[in-house]
């Protein structure tokens, strides 16, 4: 493929040489033909500029294809490209979206060798980090598991009782206003999904029992804009239950657009059903440096692992504590991107389902 352009443009070359010179010889013989004095004076026809012109034109056109080789035109366009992947802001101010969005897919195109494959992934990175309602840094997510002693210990109807504390900073929020929603379908739990003021959504199964309007299903406990604790507003609706943080009118809060970091960090709390086995976190929006840990303490947990769907090649690292130690714990840390989408499980067994109690990992 590139033997085929050098060949094309070493024949559009040819071809510009070739009618550089032809406009030399015309523009030389009309030079030589407006000197005869029957010509001369023929005043609708001015042959001596019309010659003039084309001797001109051909004449540089051929000293520019003499200093600018093959070689040197690669050579300038090249550093044009370099100059601009080393300060976008160059290119930023002498091309619009479209464009530079253009110059990305086929450079990306040009890399993987696919322009189908670059064009999707590409479309498919811009609309879930253009779009998102903020970009969230050094994320920490701690969840603790105890038995609820709200109901039966065992069987049908026993629950984990899951404190989930999220902390996490952000350079640019775009909206002061924070909304928890706990709803009862999936229709509801994709509605909130894709409101960019909701910052987090919970969705109890109706199978399990649990209203998703009571309280003590769902709970948001506290949420702090820098070490300061906001306010928070609890209304049900028919879907469900909705909490509302307005921090927008602090000096701390999310709706500052000094461009500061602002730590955020918020506690919920809510039922999982323990023979439902797992408990799953999705990102919301793009996240740089995730680190989840995991506790319980006789809350008849047998093994627990977390499992991570995270698209990416990078691999988190995930450890756990000893089996000697009476509360036990599991850490994931991953210092890359999440994407939006992707997530983390929390999968574990009970004591009872074994024959032999508390068997090692």
């Amino acid at each position: 493929m590139d033997s085929r352009k050098r060949l094309s443009r070493r024949l559009m070359r040819t071809r510009l040489a070739l009618l550089s010179v032809v406009a030399v010889a015309i523009g030389l013989g009309l030079l030589v033909l407006a000197q005869i004095p029957a010509v001369a004076g023929f005043r609708y026809l001015p042959v001596e500029d019309i010659g003039s012109s084309l001797f001109e034109i051909g004449l540089v056109t051929l000293a520019l294809q003499w200093f600018f080789t093959e070689d040197m035109l690669l050579q300038i366009r090249s550093a044009v490209a370099d100059g601009f992947a080393f300060d976008p802001e160059d290119l930023h101010r002498v091309a619009s979206d479209e464009v530079m969005d253009r110059n990305a897919e086929n450079t990306l195109g040009k890399r993987l060798g696919d322009v189908e494959l670059a064009r999707e992934a590409y479309q498919d990175l811009l609309a879930q980090t253009a779009h998102a309602s903020e970009l969230r840094y050094d994320t920490r997510v701690s969840i603790t598991l105890t038995p609820w002693e709200g109901g039966p210990a065992t069987g049908a109807g026993s629950m984990f009782v899951a404190g989930i504390r999220w902390e996490y900073t952000v350079r640019k929020p775009r909206t002061g206003l924070a909304r928890f929603a706990c709803v009862r379908d999936a229709g509801a739990f994709r509605s909130a999904l894709g409101d960019p003021t909701y910052t987090d959504v919970w969705m109890i199964n109706t199978d399990t029992g649990l209203d998703a309007r009571d309280q003590a299903v769902f709970s948001l406990e506290d949420y702090s804009v820098n070490g300061q604790r906001m306010p928070i507003k609890r209304s049900v609706e028919s879907f469900g239950q909705v909490f509302t943080v307005d921090a927008s009118t602090t000096g701390t809060g999310t709706g500052r657009s000094d461009g500061e970091p602002t730590r955020i960090a918020y506690t919920y709390r809510t039922l999982v059903p323990q023979h439902s086995h797992i408990l799953f976190l999705n990102a919301r929006t793009p996240t740089r440096g995730l680190r989840m840990q995991v506790s319980h303490h006789r809350a008849g947990i047998a093994t627990a692992a977390i499992v991570d769907f995270l698209a990416t090649a990078n691999h988190p690292l995930i450890y756990y504590s000893p089996a000697t130690l009476p509360t036990q714990t599991a850490t994931l840390d991953f210092d890359k991107w999440v994407w939006p989408k992707a997530g983390l499980a929390l999968v574990w067994t009970l004591d009872r389902e074994y024959t032999t109690p508390n068997p090692t990992r």
